[in-house]
C-alpha cells in the first residue's frame, strides 16, 4: 500500500504498526486494522443541561419555562403563530422546534400550506437504542471510541460505541477511591411504526445484554465484564433517511423549525445545532448549510 502513495503525499502520511492502533482503540482484538481519530467531547451530559436550565432559570426568570412531563400531541402551524396541543392545555408561541430524536406520537397540521406531517415522518426512520453502563476501579481519564465491524459499509450500519468518564469517588472505611464510568451503546432494532414505541413500558431485551456483554468480551478482555452492569436504559433514536440531520426553518411554514437533540453521544452536535437554531431565529442571515431543510414545493423566499 505504501508503494501505491504518491510522492507529493508521502509526508501527510505515518507508518504505525498494528499494535500501535490496537492501543489508540484500547482492544486486544487483532481483527481491528485501521483508526481513525478525531477530537471528541465527553461529560455527564444529564448533569450539564440540568445545570444548564438552572443557570438560564436565575438569569431570565421572565423570559424561560420549564414544563417537564408535557408530551405535546398535536403542532398546529397557523398564520401568525403556532399551538401546541398538551393534556394540561394549550401552548401559544411564535415558534416551535420541533426535537427530530423525538418525533414520536407528534402530529404536525399546516394551515396555510401543504401536508407537513406526512413528509415530516416518511423522512425520519425510528430504531430504539439500547445503552448499558457499569462503574470500572479503574481511573483513566475520558474517552469517547466507536467501533465498527468487517461487515459496516455505511455510517447508517449500527456499531459499537463506549464512553469512559471519572465517576465520584467513592470512600469507604481505608481510603477513598476514584473510579470510571463506562457507557456503551449499539444494540438497536428499527421501528416499522414510530408510535409502538413507549419507552416507559418497553422492557429490555435480555439480547441486548448477551451482546454488549460479548462485544466487551471480546474486544477488551473476558474478566473486564461478566453481564452484570449497574445501569441499563434505551430510547427512540429518529434519523432522516440519508443521515443528515435537520437543522432550520421548515419551509412551508416558518414557525416551525427542527434540530437534532441528542444528550449523549450526539451532545456537541446539539449545542451547535442549538446556536444555529437561536441564531435564526433571531433574524440573523446565515450562509446556506448542508442541514437545511429543503422542499421544492414551498421554498422560503430569498
Amino acid at each position: 500500500i505504501l508503494l501505491r502513495i504518491p510522492d507529493e503525499l508521502s509526508r501527510f502520511c505515518k507508518v504505525a504498526s498494528h499494535d500501535d492502533i490496537l492501543d489508540l482503540l484500547e482492544t486486544t482484538d487483532r481483527s481491528y486494522i485501521a483508526v481513525k481519530a478525531s477530537r471528541k467531547g465527553c461529560l455527564n451530559s444529564a448533569l450539564f443541561c440540568e445545570q444548564l436550565l438552572e443557570w438560564l432559570e436565575q438569569q431570565y426568570p421572565n423570559r424561560l419555562r420549564v414544563f417537564e412531563q408535557t408530551p405535546v400531541s398535536l403542532v398546529d402551524l397557523r398564520v401568525t403563530h403556532a399551538l401546541s396541543k398538551t393534556e394540561q392545555g394549550n401552548i401559544i408561541s411564535d415558534y416551535v422546534v420541533l426535537c427530530t430524536n423525538g418525533f414520536e406520537n407528534i402530529e404536525l397540521k399546516n394551515e396555510i400550506g401543504v401536508d407537513i406531517n406526512g413528509r415530516f415522518h416518511e423522512k425520519l426512520e425510528g430504531t430504539i437504542g439500547y445503552m448499558t453502563a457499569y462503574v470500572s476501579e479503574e481511573n483513566q481519564p475520558p474517552t469517547a471510541i466507536s467501533y465498527f465491524e468487517p461487515k459496516h459499509s455505511s455510517r447508517l450500519d449500527p456499531y459499537v460505541y463506549i464512553t469512559r468518564r471519572p465517576r465520584e469517588e467513592i470512600q469507604n472505611s481505608t481510603k477513598t477511591t476514584a473510579h470510571n464510568l463506562i457507557c456503551i451503546g449499539g444494540p438497536e432494532i428499527t421501528l416499522e411504526d414510530k408510535s409502538i414505541y413507549d419507552r416507559h413500558h418497553h422492557e429490555y431485551p435480555q439480547e441486548a445484554i448477551e451482546k454488549t456483554t460479548a462485544f466487551i468480551q471480546k474486544t477488551f478482555s473476558a474478566e473486564q465484564q461478566t453481564g452484570t452492569f449497574d445501569f441499563t436504559w434505551h430510547g427512540l433514536m429518529g434519523y432522516t433517511t440519508n443521515g443528515v440531520r435537520l437543522i432550520g426553518f421548515e419551509p412551508c411554514n416558518n414557525h416551525l423549525l427542527y434540530n437534532l437533540g441528542c444528550n449523549g453521544v450526539g451532545i456537541l452536535p446539539s449545542i451547535f445545532g442549538g446556536l444555529r437554531i437561536s441564531r435564526l431565529i433571531s433574524g440573523e442571515l446565515l450562509p446556506p448549510s448542508m442541514f437545511d431543510v429543503n422542499d421544492q414545493r414551498c421554498m422560503l423566499p430569498e
